[in-house]
């Protein structure tokens, strides 16, 4: 694989939606890697997760990174103010804009470990885009 992006949600941030969220995993191959590699690949890393747990310091990284964004988007008045509508139309609680980081904060290595143990077990929609390909009839 050349490149892997994985994002919740379909269009900007996964606060400011309904449930329940799609997951999905971008992977861009090298012309010699399959689609099957690339998914036993995925399930190796779920694996891994879901069996040996979080490298260490690795949750606390991403904490860090998604609690400042939604500290950085909540800075100035406008972008506060947004949170705070968003929040209240999609949950009704527009308090949420001071409660996330606190509760982004409070996840723990065993909830993410049980996230991918449960990912596992999911179906999933696969979309192979190849460059170049002619269509078929």
């Amino acid at each position: 694989m050349t490149g892997v992006r994985a994002s919740l949600g379909t269009f900007g941030s996964p606060f400011e939606q309904r449930d329940p969220l799609l997951f999905t995993l971008e992977a861009r191959q090298s012309e010699d890697a399959t689609v099957h590699g690339v998914l036993a690949a995925v399930d190796e890393e779920l694996g891994r997760l879901a069996h040996d747990g979080l490298v260490v310091g690795e949750l606390e990284r991403v904490q860090a990174r998604v609690v400042s964004s939604l500290l950085r988007e909540a800075d100035d008045a406008l972008g506060r103010a947004m949170s705070i509508a968003v929040h209240e139309l999609r949950r009704g609680r527009p308090e949420l804009v001071n409660e996330l980081p606190a509760e982004l904060a409070a996840v723990t290595a065993d909830e993410v470990t049980a996230a991918a143990a449960s990912l596992l077990d999911q179906g999933r929609s696969v979309l192979e885009l190849e460059a170049g390909a002619a269509p078929t009839a």
